[in-house]
């Protein structure tokens, strides 16, 4: 029969011999009355000889020598003092005691929180102290906290077999930065604190989506870095389906800096190998989700992805919105046709419709009407709305 268990993540430092450790396991855990002296020292850290003597039903011998054990081990320090004109011994828990006292009690301290951030404290110090000792590489902690963290992200976020929305676009950390002079006035620019935050078009349209209370998957990569680990934290702090996002290790997640001069703003945007920009490819598509969502939005993903993801939408009847960005239109009419023809809405905004002009010509709209079966155009400027009928 088997049987489940719930398991708290005690730390217990113990002697790094070996032969020594099996005597602490023997002389410390192991021994019949630490279930009894241990807890006395739970509520102040600090207990008198014959108030243990008085109080246990073990022999006065047995708990003078597990006293002296735990005073071997460092686990209390011994002392006298004075009380009522006599002097009384008294022993009192060190760092490194208290967690077995912890490891003895009989309920979750009151103190968790703080407790739990002493000891990871103390096992990381100890680790890393051990690891250099030894010369071993000890920038493993540094790759493997960041990990940990983004697998709880992940298992934290919501989980939607048949959403309402299906976005696949870039994940970006945006940075704006407000100038109060022009940047060409002077080498030495005053600026206001930068902002930081999750940005981009796909983002910020998850967001809106998920405080209407739609189910929405968010479909994207980030690096394994703190940018990435804060797109996450956004996404799943606002109950964004974030599970089928890429995690790449060996790259950096994307950055975009704004610099603001009065009515002038200038966009850095990262375009490099060396950023995680979107998912690359169609074997990262979540097809179950696609195939039983209520619409699929394309934003900024590798034309081979969206082609696919168009493809598939028509075959299975799901509605797609299709963001036709400038990189988009820069690849030419022959590279984004077929998924012009699939999509059911694209979406241009003002700029990105100037771009769309060099490539579609004179009359713009007459020739996208070729090229596109969508029901509607919708220009995301607000003094332009665009429909046309397939």
């Amino acid at each position: 029969m088997t049987e489940s268990h719930d398991f708290w993540p005690y730390i217990l430092l113990m002697p790094s011999n070996h032969q020594e450790r099996i005597m602490f396991i023997k002389d410390v855990l192991a021994s019949k009355i630490a279930p009894s002296v241990l807890p006395c020292f739970e509520k102040t850290g600090t207990v008198l000889q014959k108030d243990l003597i008085q109080t246990l039903s073990h022999s006065n011998k047995s708990i003078i020598q597990y006293l002296d054990a735990l005073r071997k081990y460092r686990l209390i320090r011994t002392n006298s003092r004075v009380e009522k004109g006599k002097r009384v011994v008294y022993h009192e828990l060190t760092e490194p005691g208290w967690s077995f006292v912890r490891f003895f009690s009989k309920g979750l301290p009151s103190d968790i929180s703080s407790l739990t951030e002493s000891l990871l404290e103390d096992y990381l110090t100890n680790l890393i102290s051990f690891y250099r000792k030894h010369n071993l590489e000890e920038s493993i902690f540094f790759e493997v906290i960041p990990r940990v963290r983004t697998k709880l992200m992940m298992e934290g976020s919501v989980r939607y077999d048949a959403p309402d929305f299906v976005i696949l676009g870039s994940s970006a950390i945006f940075t704006w930065i407000q100038c109060k002079q022009p940047l060409a006035a002077t080498s030495e620019v005053t600026c206001a604190i930068p902002s930081r935050f999750p940005g981009g078009s796909s983002i910020e349209l998850a967001s809106h989506l998920a405080s209407s209370n739609s189910k929405v998957v968010f479909v994207s990569s980030v690096g394994d870095d703190l940018n990435g680990w804060s797109i996450l934290s956004h996404l799943v702090a606002q109950d964004v389906d974030v599970t089928h996002f890429v995690i790449e290790p060996a790259k950096r997640t994307n950055e975009t800096f704004i610099i603001e001069e009065g009515t002038n703003r200038h966009s850095l945007v990262g375009i490099d190998e060396g950023f995680s920009l979107s998912i690359d490819s169609p074997s990262q598509i979540p097809w179950d989700v696609v195939k039983n969502s209520g619409i699929v939005y394309i934003g900024e993903v590798f034309v081979e992805v969206a082609l696919s993801l168009a493809t598939y939408c028509k075959a299975n009847n799901v509605p797609l919105v299709f963001r036709c960005s400038p990189h988009y239109w820069e690849l030419g009419i022959p590279s984004i046709g077929p998924i012009l023809k699939q999509a059911d809405v694209l979406l241009i905004s003002a700029q990105e419709w100037d771009t769309a002009k060099l490539q579609l010509g004179v009359n713009p709209m007459s020739a996208l009407r070729k090229h596109s079966n969508a029901e509607a155009l919708i220009t995301l400027d607000k003094t332009k709305f665009g429909l046309m009928t397939g």
